[in-house]
């Protein structure tokens, strides 16, 4: 275990510091570690207004509400992860981490960013619309690894983010395919 957290501590100073010392660079990670986060919601919006299916599995309306169930059931995940296991933020254990300045919560396990943008991602892949998943799984990727990089999760955090994302969108696409029902038809 001391080894995996070395390595996580490793990683996150080198990419953090690196990031640091690099002005362009920290500006291009402020902006897929906090803005970034909103492609994925409008695609979903897109989704929604298009809802006439693009060959996909269930439409496109469907197919964005399925991804918001999913998200929903992937944050009650998260919080109850942060209420059985709490890690503090890297730059609050390692005072030595240099991060960017940002307003976050205390609980750095799992990353919620990462569970955000990967479960949107996941969700639209299982329902078929694949080139607009592929597309969101490279912004997921960049907001992952610029919390990394702007020192405000540990690579374990985005790794169980994505891990959570995962389960919950393909929860929601095998096991609970009877909330299909209530979805609208289009």
């Amino acid at each position: 275990m001391d080894t995996l957290r070395s390595l996580d501590y490793n990683l996150i100073k080198t990419l953090a510091t690196y990031t640091h010392d690099h002005t362009w660079l920290a500006i291009f990670v402020s902006f897929c570690a906090e803005l970034l986060i909103i492609v994925p919601f409008l695609v979903l919006y897109v989704l929604w207004k298009k809802p006439e299916p693009v060959s996909n599995k269930h439409g496109n309306q469907k197919a964005a509400l399925l991804a918001l169930v999913s998200l929903v059931l992937a944050l009650a995940a998260k919080s109850l992860v942060n209420f059985l296991y709490f890690r503090p933020r890297p730059f609050v254990s390692h005072p030595d981490l240099l991060h960017l300045p940002f307003k976050v919560d205390p609980a750095s396990f799992p990353s919620g960013h990462t569970i955000i943008a990967f479960v949107i991602a996941f969700s639209l892949w299982h329902s078929g619309l694949r080139k607009v998943a592929t597309w969101l799984l490279i912004v997921a990727t960049l907001v992952g690894l610029a919390r990394i990089a702007a020192g405000v999760h540990y690579p374990s955090d985005v790794i169980g983010g994505i891990l959570i994302a995962l389960a919950s969108s393909w929860y929601m696409h095998r096991e609970a395919s009877s909330i299909r029902k209530f979805l609208p038809n289009e």
